[in-house]
């Protein structure tokens, strides 16, 4: 994305920890924030902002900063409550006309349960937000436009090219 959009900035919210999922399989992941910056710097690592820790804290302080994204690609837990409140918290980090991109809608490889879900909290997520956004695409990833409306939450702040990684 940063070498098409020459201008734009990147924040990521990672732990860098990796999954359950990894775990699982008995994937190494002792090397996944040095691989990340070995591929950033490939682009331009001044343009990248690192944030490392659990993306509930995180957004909640980036909204504290008044921090407000053009984008924002949720790609981080599977259960499904945990993408609930990456997408709250997402959404509220968006400015009107944002973009805000869900990876692994019809993930379930850890069962049927709707805990353990993402697209279950997508959907819910989608219904709480109900006629305030505009459909974008819908397959393994959803991504929608954020409308305008009226929030409690000052969206004065956004510009553009600015993009948010949560996961």
């Amino acid at each position: 994305m940063l070498w098409r959009l020459r201008d734009a900035t990147l924040t990521c919210i990672d732990t860098f920890a990796g999954s359950p999922e990894h775990v699982a399989a008995d994937i190494d992941v002792s090397d996944l924030q040095a691989t990340f910056e070995r591929n950033v710097a490939l682009v331009d690592s001044s343009r990248v902002r690192t944030l490392v820790g659990d993306s509930r804290r995180v957004a909640l302080e980036l909204l504290a900063e008044g921090a407000r994204f053009d984008l924002v690609f949720v790609d981080g837990s599977h259960y499904g409550l945990d993408v609930l409140v990456d997408a709250v918290l997402s959404w509220q980090l968006l400015g009107d006309g944002g973009i805000l991109v869900f990876d692994d809608y019809v993930w379930g490889e850890l069962g049927e349960d709707a805990l353990l879900r993402p697209g279950v909290a997508i959907d819910a997520f989608l219904t709480l937000v109900d006629a305030k956004y505009e459909l974008l695409f819908a397959d393994d990833q959803v991504g929608l436009r954020r409308v305008a409306y009226p929030t409690a939450v000052d969206d004065s702040s956004a510009a553009g090219n600015r993009c948010g990684h949560v996961g």
